[in-house]
């Protein structure tokens, strides 16, 4: 039996063709997402639709919109669609004042100000979606954790860009290219921020994860609790002694533009698990996270990002796929329920007890902790 959790599809305008004249509007309501300023990611709910512009189909009824960047104010509405309406929103995305390390919040942790010395590393993220933002600071923390290992500084070189016919000066590039075994997690989440701080070869006593129902779908706390579960796997197979941990791929690049920019900034990071999570129960995670900051010499500071968690799991007949802490697709299982009941099975077999908490998180579907502990 197969169940989909979500079923949405971005589709361009142009194959859908024009209504004639006259004719009443029928069928799926469509979406189109222009913003006026900075580009971004449009979501329902917590579930990505994709990257803007774009033109998608939507379920009739109140459905909520956010379109998010990394580093900009997300644009958030209630979209209100009748069958056959073809809608424009045109949201606004502005960047703020990011806060640095010294303005943290003083209710958290010491060591959200505590430099981290050695096989240890900090980051933090400030997004919409909870799960994501957590994904990403553990991601950020994993990376500054293996800086160190693999380390590769280009010298100046240079290259063309073709597109815009400008001349661009690299001046630094920094490459990690490592496998890793995760250690100790400490995460922590307030006003609006995740934080995380990793230390490298020790083994995690107790994992944490977020996830999250769907508001295109199944947005019970039993598809939210499914999330975080899978979510918390990919992390505990990441700190197995003998598991497959963790490859991060790592790039970092500053350049000099010619012409049009007087410097970007350029990161790119991709942190992939590939292997058992415990006996019986097969995953692979990809997280990527990519952002640019490009300083004009017009004074404008356009922000440019790309962010992904996909999870693919596989445990007997039981598949599930988790797309940034949300369970958007299931094989295996008639709900969400039922799938939860058989991977708890499947972890509990392996000798783990997993708990769940939900998350005191403003968002317009559940979102749930799941923990695993020996």
């Amino acid at each position: 039996m197969r169940t989909r959790l979500i079923c949405t599809a971005a589709l361009a305008a142009s194959l859908l063709g024009a209504a004639p004249v006259g004719a009443q509007p029928i069928g799926a309501p469509q979406m189109s997402i222009i913003p006026r300023t900075h580009p971004g990611t449009a979501f329902a709910g917590l579930t990505r639709l994709g990257d803007t512009p774009l033109t998608v189909t939507l379920p009739a009824g109140a459905v909520p919109l956010t379109v998010f960047g990394a580093g900009l104010y997300p644009a958030q509405r209630i979209a209100r669609l009748r069958a056959g309406a073809r809608i424009t929103w045109q949201p606004i995305l502005k960047p703020p004042m990011p806060p640095g390390p010294s303005d943290w919040p003083a209710d958290g942790p010491g060591w959200l100000r505590t430099r981290c010395v050695g096989r240890c590393g900090l980051g933090a993220s400030a997004h919409f979606s909870a799960p994501l933002a957590q994904a990403l600071a553990v991601a950020r923390a994993v990376v500054e954790a293996t800086r160190g290992q693999s380390v590769q500084i280009a010298g100046l070189g240079h290259t063309y860009d073709e597109t815009r016919g400008v001349g661009r000066k690299l001046t630094t590039r920094q490459e990690t290219d490592t496998v890793i075994t995760l250690g100790a997690v400490q995460i922590w989440r307030g006003a609006g921020l995740s934080a995380a701080r990793v230390a490298l070869g020790t083994r995690a006593a107790v994992v944490s994860a977020l996830g999250a129902g769907d508001a295109l779908g199944d947005a019970s706390d039993a598809a939210a609790q499914l999330g975080a579960l899978v979510s918390a796997l990919r992390w505990w197979a990441a700190s197995a002694p003998r598991g497959p941990g963790v490859r991060v791929q790592a790039v970092s690049r500053t350049w000099g533009d010619d012409m049009l920019e007087a410097a970007a900034i350029e990161d790119t990071r991709a942190l992939t698990v590939e292997g058992e999570a415990v006996a019986g129960v097969h995953l692979t995670g990809r997280l990527r996270d990519e952002q640019s900051l490009a300083r004009r010499t017009d004074g404008d500071r356009p922000v440019r990002t790309r962010d992904a968690d996909e999870i693919a799991l596989t445990a007997g007949p039981l598949r599930v796929w988790v797309a940034d802490g949300v369970a958007v697709r299931l094989e295996g299982a008639a709900d969400a329920a039922a799938a939860l009941d058989q991977l708890s099975a499947a972890v509990a077999a392996a000798g783990l007890s997993v708990t769940f908490a939900q998350a005191a998180v403003d968002a317009p579907v559940p979102v749930w902790w799941a923990t695993l502990r020996p």
